[in-house]
């Protein structure tokens, strides 16, 4: 085994993460998957404070010109926090 039992459980855990923002990312682009932005959970986890990561992505998405209702960023902003808080 090349991992140890917890070890696979972080990995699950990371590639749920990763793939619940991905899917959230292209909803909020209307389903256009080719949407730029790039999310990384390791820059995400790098910040201290909720705060700094809440602003971090939302800076991301503005970058690229999201689509979305504030309300739609609002709550993806709040479940991302969510998610990385069990990290």
């Amino acid at each position: 085994m090349k991992y140890g039992k917890q070890q696979m459980v972080l990995i699950r855990k990371r590639m749920q993460v990763e793939n619940w923002v991905e899917e959230e990312v292209t909803k909020l682009y209307g389903g256009k998957d080719e949407n730029g932005v790039e999310l990384e959970l390791d820059d995400l986890l790098a910040l201290d404070t909720a705060q700094q990561r809440r602003k971090f992505a939302y800076d991301e998405l503005q970058k690229h010109f999201c689509p979305a209702s504030m309300d739609r960023i609002t709550a993806f902003l709040d479940g991302l926090i969510r998610q990385l808080a069990a990290f």
